[in-house]
């Protein structure tokens, strides 16, 4: 069919949608009001104790994994209703994040980026840089204010592809790192200079989802880490001063795994050890239930010496040891995860408000991280993080939604993503 037939057909449709709300009307003047679409709940803030210093910036981060369109199954959403309509959908996470305006935001599972986001979010200032794998419908995205930061470096992660060490399998998953410099008050052509010795070096990526994959899922960590460091030391190399890494996104780890206790400086643990060396193979469709768990603590030496005797070089696979060893994180390069302060800050809001603290509350992994970051259906648990390096001064966090804001599932009327948003703002040196 030619393009002009096309036109014709979707003109006639509008017209004759326009006729039948206008006969409804007719039918029916006096009728209720429609009700007012679903808007976000608006979250609170709550500060650190931590105070501002005069000549240091402070700017808001976000990571926000946005779920995709093409992810809207009813069978994975049974409790969403209209809240999966795309024009619903769209609106909702747009209005989002105009009401939190980060200065840098990290967004995962974004798709219609030509056809919707890049627009929108150019009207509300942003500058954009999208990326996907070439297997997949949706990717990963990096908002910038134009007026306060200009771009230095942008590179993109394959983890299929990666030198570093072979993948268990293909995944499709891909990372983002964008260098920007701070924009400095005193300008040049247009009032514009920006500092060559200050800015950021922000990562974004989105890990493999699949539960029982916990070795890929490092291993993809280990990876993005390392080029984020990378980049971060050749930009002190060049321009010299300070470049804040910004380690954000969709990890799909818990704060009980591995992952998390690499990057942020915790020993691995017997049982994490155990985990990595059961999972080091791919998992096919038919067992994505698996999930390994020691019955006793020789199950645990059993299982490693096992995977220690066998020939990890024959199939190209790296212990994870010696991943370590070979790209970091060494023991002096931990990062903080912004979102491990929840807690505490959670429970100082519930006593600002006379509400007597339940302890179990935001408590489900005993590391201060919210109890979850993704509310789905089948799912709830903490999967988003944003890290930080040590150094770096956390000033307020946006507080997770009361948890019957996000019943049963989510999305919902109060969020149009199946993820909540990570928000803080952080003083720059």
């Amino acid at each position: 069919m030619d393009p002009a037939s096309i036109e014709k057909i979707r003109q006639e449709k509008k017209a004759l949608k326009e006729e039948k709300r206008r006969l409804k009307k007719q039918q029916n003047p006096s009728g209720p009001p429609s009700p007012p679409p679903p808007s976000p709940f608006k979250r609170t803030w709550r500060s650190t104790s931590a105070r501002s210093i005069s000549g240091r910036a402070t700017i808001t981060i976000m990571s926000y994994n946005i779920l995709a369109q093409t992810l809207c199954q009813r069978w994975i959403h049974p409790t969403a209703g209209d809240m999966l309509k795309w024009k619903t959908r769209r609106r909702m996470i747009m209005e989002e994040i105009a009401l939190y305006q980060p200065d840098l935001m990290c967004l995962q599972e974004v798709d219609n980026y030509e056809e919707f986001y890049k627009e929108s979010l150019k009207k509300l200032g942003y500058e954009t840089i999208f990326h996907k794998h070439e297997t997949k419908r949706h990717g990963c995205l990096i908002g910038y204010q134009s007026k306060t930061w200009k771009p230095m470096t942008y590179r993109t992660i394959d983890y299929d592809t990666d030198t570093s060490s072979k993948p268990t399998q293909i995944t499709g998953n891909i990372g983002q790192l964008l260098a920007l410099a701070f924009r400095n008050e005193n300008d040049d052509s247009n009032g514009m200079t920006y500092s060559s010795t200050l800015g950021v070096v922000v990562g974004n990526t989105h890990f493999y989802w699949r539960p029982p994959s916990s070795y890929e899922r490092c291993r993809q960590g280990l990876i993005y880490r390392h080029h984020l460091m990378a980049l971060q030391k050749e930009l002190k190399s060049s321009h010299s001063g300070e470049w804040v890494p910004l380690m954000l996104g969709d990890f799909n780890t818990q704060p009980c795994d591995p992952f998390y206790s690499i990057v942020t400086g915790r020993a691995l643990t017997d049982e994490h050890r155990f985990v990595l060396k059961a999972t080091q193979r791919a998992f096919d469709d038919d067992d994505h239930d698996y999930e390994p768990q020691p019955s006793s603590k020789d199950d645990i030496d059993a299982t490693i010496s096992a995977a220690s005797e066998t020939t990890l070089e024959e199939d190209g696979l790296m212990d994870m040891d010696d991943l370590m060893r070979m790209i970091g994180p060494k023991e002096d390069e931990a990062m903080q995860s912004v979102y491990s302060l929840h807690k505490q800050l959670w429970d100082q809001q519930q006593e600002q408000e006379g509400i007597k603290t339940n302890c179990e509350e935001h408590n489900r992994y005993g590391v201060g991280e919210p109890d979850y970051t993704n509310a789905a259906h089948v799912f709830k648990g903490t999967l988003d993080y944003l890290f930080i390096p040590p150094h770096i001064t956390i000033m307020d966090v946006l507080l997770l939604p009361p948890k019957d804001k996000i019943q049963p599932a989510l999305p919902n009327e109060h969020f149009g993503s199946d993820h909540v948003s990570l928000v803080a703002k952080i003083l720059l040196p």
